[in-house]
């Protein structure tokens, strides 16, 4: 009983994820940013294709050797060429809107800024000071990419999955001496500081 409890106690493990243009690089860190596996891996496309290609075949056991029963937090970092930063002004704000409300608002904003058809955008508002916010415009393309991802491993390890979608902002990070610099980015989106969940 107590080898169970001792399971369920342990830190979520948390897998950086470094979204290129044809492939993703992955961190799964644990405890104390402990490294426990770096992988390069093609772009998730149908989920049968997915699991007869032996590099997400080995991917997926080492993963589920790690993760379960644990809970696992994914942060996927897209590059800036894979996002739109358009500004929001502090007066566009509206007192009382639903949730539901302001994200329409904020699709419809970012639609005609751009000259895109609103659904095929994705948009979160990001409030940088009190004076100082952006929309930050994803194309539906690699939403539906990223769930895709997100879904087949939920589906594999069987475990709690949390993931967030975040721009990766800065175009350069130093990698520790753990792993190799190709993975900086992904090492960088497992470990950075973050406040509050997703």
């Amino acid at each position: 009983m107590l080898q169970c409890l001792a399971k369920y106690a342990k830190k979520p493990l948390v897998m950086g994820v470094d979204w290129q243009a044809n492939d993703l690089r992955i961190v799964l860190v644990g405890r104390s940013h402990q490294l426990l596996g770096q992988w390069t891996l093609p772009l998730p496309m149908a989920n049968a294709e997915l699991a007869t290609l032996p590099s997400w075949q080995g991917f997926i056991a080492q993963l589920t050797d790690n993760a379960a029963p644990q809970k696992l937090w994914i942060y996927v970092g897209l590059p800036n060429r894979c996002c739109t930063w358009v500004h929001y002004p502090s007066s566009a704000t509206q007192a009382g809107k639903t949730q539901v409300n302001r994200m329409l608002q904020y699709q419809r904003m970012a639609a005609s800024a751009l000259n895109i058809e609103p659904h095929n955008l994705r948009v979160s508002h990001l409030q940088l000071a009190a004076n100082f916010s952006f929309l930050v415009v994803i194309n539906r393309h690699y939403e539906i990419l990223i769930n895709h991802f997100i879904s087949h491993i939920y589906n594999q390890i069987r475990g709690s999955c949390v993931a967030c979608i975040e721009p990766q902002g800065l175009t350069r990070v130093p990698a520790p001496a753990c792993l190799d610099q190709p993975y900086a980015m992904a090492w960088y989106m497992a470990t950075k500081p973050r406040h509050g969940s997703c």
